[in-house]
């Protein structure tokens, strides 16, 4: 199921586990997603994009991509 949110939505939990769910609940592999310089983020980390809700919506964006199986 894709779950679209929108950016006052988002929070950083919601991010994670919606991360969660798309590695099939392995929270740890979804914590190296967040903690890791992604190509499609410009190689920023998740975690240093959720303090705003521009970045969130960044990253939810990626989350929505990676759901539909696309990794660029």
């Amino acid at each position: 199921m894709v779950i679209f949110m929108t950016t006052k939505d988002l929070s950083a939990c919601d991010l994670l586990r919606k991360a969660c769910d798309i590695y099939k609940g392995d929270r740890s592999l979804a914590e190296s997603l967040f903690n890791s310089d992604v190509p499609a983020l410009g190689n920023k980390k998740p975690n240093d994009l959720l303090g705003s809700p521009e970045g969130r919506q960044q990253v939810n964006e990626l989350l929505n991509k990676m759901e539909c199986g696309e990794f660029s």
